[in-house]
């Protein structure tokens, strides 16, 4: 197996992690140096770029620069770039490809076997097209496992924590996720989930680029967001100015745009009046995981940071009035991920026989949740289709259970299992995941039991059972969640993304 190492895709930015000769997590850098790198991708006529460069030039090259793709993955999303129809599997892989090369550097061996994070909020499809991406990239992804699992895993490792009730907060680039456990020792026991996956450091930067023009505006009468220049100068100066804000008191702002210059000042509680909803929403977020789990406030032992937007004094403030204990800051909200990750790699190659442990190792193990909830269409009382629950979300994997049904009509000869995954009441609201059909049924009344069963596991692998109570027929499915892209499709972009340059 060689080396082993952790990836972090995030939205904005990426990390890698690997477990060094004194058995500690340690970040990889990239091959410029840098310990986190930008998930954004410009192609060039020849060359693909990623990382920092493709960020600085975002706005000016916009039709040839690639950004927020975790945003779309698991989607039938498709971007045209020199002229090969890209999928968000595609793009992400292109990301991996140059983390992958950079860690092979870096560690001067060749790098194939992978632990790779996602939001705990990500449902199935979007889980097996991050799989995917890395399968594109020419990775073996060993598991996905969900960024504040990970987060969990790191802090474990780096200090004696014993029996805490863990809340981890993780406003990440683009996704927030909000997850409680119980971490004793280097076990991790994930209570509930929750999170908003279209929520995260982004949407804060365009809140202070909406302000910025305004400001502009006011002073030079001039829109400068009608041309490429001034969207590139408010982007780089809402990031700049975000991050002076999470440290100082206020932030000077000098815009130039094509001759016309606006300066201001920003204080800390206009940052905070700009984007206090986007906190109050990762706050409303909280209240219902706590409410789901039927814990309260003083039942939260610690509050574990995750993301770089986590860094805003107005989410600190938060938490601490919500719980009354200001969160950890003992861990880099930036690297916590990649670390964790890699110790879940590290653990993996340890139990396969491919690495031997050190000394000091401890191996964790981990008991997960369902992050949304596993069902079938049934009819109500209405006559209306709608998402019968029969796996709760927050469930604990390995999970099985089972729900009685009644046939809709007198002697009904088949019954359709139609299988969904999401919490929402209305059917055209969730994923569909798959079909079964139990056929030739013998003549019954209406309201004839039929019970069906599923069985849900840390793979995403789902067996469904449907059983016609009446006569014990039976029919049985194994449902292995695809994303968008077929095998096919898989290894024919594997094959040509392993030809294209990437730097």
């Amino acid at each position: 197996m060689g080396h082993v190492i952790g990836i972090d895709l995030g939205t904005t930015y990426s990390a890698m992690a690997y477990i060094n000769a004194e058995g500690k997590s340690e970040i990889i850098p990239n091959i410029e140096g840098e310990r986190i790198t930008p998930s954004v991708v410009l192609f060039e006529d020849d060359n693909i770029v990623v990382g920092s460069y493709a960020k600085s030039v975002a706005v000016s090259e916009a039709e040839r620069v690639v950004q927020f793709i975790k945003r779309r993955i698991g989607s039938d999303y498709r971007i045209l770039q020199n002229g090969r129809d890209n999928t968000p599997e595609d793009i992400s892989a292109l990301i991996l490809k140059k983390l992958k090369q950079d860690a092979e550097s870096f560690l001067n061996t060749t790098i194939r076997d992978v632990v790779v994070t996602v939001p705990a909020y990500f449902d199935d499809k979007r889980r097996i097209a991050t799989k995917t991406a890395g399968e594109i990239a020419g990775l073996n992804v060993l598991r996905i496992i969900n960024e504040p699992t990970a987060a969990a895993l790191e802090f474990s490792a780096s200090r004696e924590v014993r029996n805490k009730t863990i809340l981890v907060y993780d406003l990440g680039g683009g996704t927030f996720d909000i997850t409680i456990m119980k971490v004793n020792g280097k076990d991790v026991d994930v209570v509930a989930t929750g999170g908003d996956h279209e929520l995260g450091g982004k949407d804060i930067d365009e809140c202070l680029i909406s302000y910025f023009q305004a400001e502009f505006k006011k002073a030079t009468g001039v829109d400068p967001l009608t041309v490429l220049a001034g969207q590139q100068e408010l982007q780089s100066k809402a990031e700049e100015t975000k991050k002076k804000l999470s440290s100082a008191s206020s932030a000077r702002v000098a815009l130039n745009v094509e001759g016309r210059q606006a300066a201001f000042k920003v204080t800390q509680s206009q940052f905070e009046e700009l984007i206090d909803e986007i906190v109050l929403r990762t706050e409303m977020n909280i209240e219902l995981v706590l409410e789901e789990t039927g814990l309260t406030a003083p039942d939260i032992d610690d509050i574990l940071l995750v993301g770089g937007s986590t860094r805003i004094p107005l989410v600190s403030k938060m938490l601490t009035r919500l719980f009354g204990k200001e969160p950890l800051r003992s861990v880099n909200p930036d690297e916590v991920v990649a670390q964790g990750a890699a110790i879940l790699a590290n653990t993996i190659a340890i139990e396969s026989g491919q690495a031997s442990p050190t000394a000091n190792t401890a191996l964790p193990t981990i008991s997960d949740v369902c992050a949304h909830s596993l069902g079938v269409i049934s009819l109500n009382d209405f006559g209306v289709p709608e998402n019968s629950t029969i796996i709760s979300k927050n469930s604990k994997i390995p999970r099985q259970a089972s729900q009685i049904y009644g046939t809709i009509r007198d002697n009904q000869s088949t019954v359709d299992i139609e299988i969904l995954q999401g919490d929402a009441k209305d059917p055209d609201d969730c994923v569909k995941l798959g079909k079964a059909r139990l056929e030739n049924l013998p003549p019954s009344p209406a309201q004839s039991s039929v019970e069906i069963t599923f069985s849900y596991d840390a793979d995403s692998i789902l067996q469904v059972t449907g059983v016609f109570v009446p006569t014990g027929q039976s029919v049985k499915t194994k449902i292995e969640v695809q994303g968008t892209m077929s095998p096919e499709a898989t290894q024919r972009s594997r094959r040509e993304i392993q030809n294209l340059n990437v730097e």
